[in-house]
């Protein structure tokens, strides 16, 4: 459907005043090689791609795909820019260009991760529905979700040092910050492999009990889960069956959750 859709948009033209930067944007760092790249070869060529935009007030626009474009065409002080705009309404679209955004870009897993994370929010789509539209399993994409939940000297620690995924995956088994960077401390000045840091790690565990039952697939982002929770409630009601559920906040700390679930209704036979 999304194809449909974007077959039948016109390309437009947006004054570059208009656009603002997604704050959701997954990739955090642009190099100033590969900008000033783009902008030569915009210079020389002109923009060949149209930049994604999503409208979010009757004379403001927020980029989807295309942030590096943008930023090279305001180099080169253009006043407007060929774009493609999506409604909000166009979920499914919407989804689609977010998930392409990801797929195409060249970023690190943490950036991947946080791209994974604004999809679900965003678009409103359950953990299952992603992975099949990234061609992952579900496993991918809560181990990314999962690698969130590192602090952000730690994630510089990691990519600074070009430690891959699976480190960050074993340092998150850690509860304490100040242990992960210890460990974190010891992997790169001996340059220890991960079949040792699983090691070092599996034996720090197997001291402290309080970390044995740490859920791995934890959910960074309470409005993930609800957003999967409203597809299991969907896709109960399509199998005929009278689903519903309601939400509740007592206090703070708290929120309460109460499934309803009706069995279906046998016909009786005359």
């Amino acid at each position: 459907m999304c194809e449909k859709i974007k077959n039948k948009m016109q390309i437009e033209f947006v004054n570059i005043k208009k656009i603002n930067v997604s704050p959701y944007q997954a990739r955090n760092f642009f190099s100033n090689e590969s900008l000033k790249s783009l902008t030569d070869s915009i210079k020389k060529y002109g923009l060949l791609q149209p930049i994604l935009l999503k409208k979010i007030s009757v004379d403001l626009y927020e980029i989807i795909s295309g942030e590096r474009r943008f930023r090279a065409c305001k180099l080169l002080n253009y006043d407007e820019i060929p774009a493609l705009i999506f409604d909000l309404k166009q979920k499914d679209c919407l989804c689609m260009a977010l998930a392409e955004n990801i797929i195409r870009s060249d970023l690190n897993f943490f950036e991947e991760a946080e791209g994974i994370k604004n999809i679900l929010i965003d678009c409103e789509v359950s953990v299952n529905d992603l992975a099949a539209i990234l061609n992952k399993t579900e496993e991918d994409i809560l181990n990314k979700l999962y690698l969130l939940g590192l602090g952000k000297n730690i994630k510089e620690t990691i990519l600074k040092n070009n430690l891959g995924e699976e480190f960050a995956l074993e340092i998150l088994k850690i509860n304490s910050e100040q242990t992960q960077k210890e460990i974190l401390d010891k992997i790169i000045y001996y340059g220890l492999s991960i079949k040792t840091t699983k090691r070092i790690i599996k034996k720090i565990l197997n001291n402290a009990p309080e970390n044995k039952f740490k859920n791995k697939n934890h959910i960074c982002d309470l409005r993930i889960f609800l957003n999967t929770l409203k597809q299991a409630i969907a896709i109960t009601n399509a199998s005929g069956f009278d689903a519903k559920y309601n939400i509740t906040q007592d206090n703070l700390s708290e929120i309460k959750i109460n499934i309803q679930i009706k069995k279906k209704q046998t016909k009786k036979h005359a």
